[in-house]
């Protein structure tokens, strides 16, 4: 999701990492799976993609809270959003 945001920003890649501050190979990492998007950082990347969207800010942030996630609850939870049809944060809102 988040490279699909960064390209629909019109953002390279590196640009992207220039104006939140971080490194080109550091995003490939995250790309790779090699390593997970820092969430200090995440509210600035959500700024910097444009995303100002309410609800669209709280799915770009507890995706990048799931990848913090072992892998097996990963699957759980977006298990359950899809058979659902509502994502975590509306169900547990009940």
């Amino acid at each position: 999701m988040l490279f699909e945001k960064i390209e629909h920003a019109g953002l390279s890649a590196r640009s992207f990492a220039r104006l939140v501050g971080t490194e080109p190979p550091r995003l490939s990492e995250i790309k790779k799976g090699k390593r997970l998007a820092p969430l200090k950082n995440i509210v600035r990347w959500a700024e910097v993609l444009g995303i100002t969207d309410r609800k669209e800010q709280e799915r770009f942030y507890d995706l990048a809270a799931l990848t913090h996630t072992p892998e097996r609850l990963q699957k759980l939870i977006i298990g359950l959003e899809k058979n659902a049809g509502k994502s975590l944060r509306q169900l547990a809102s009940r």
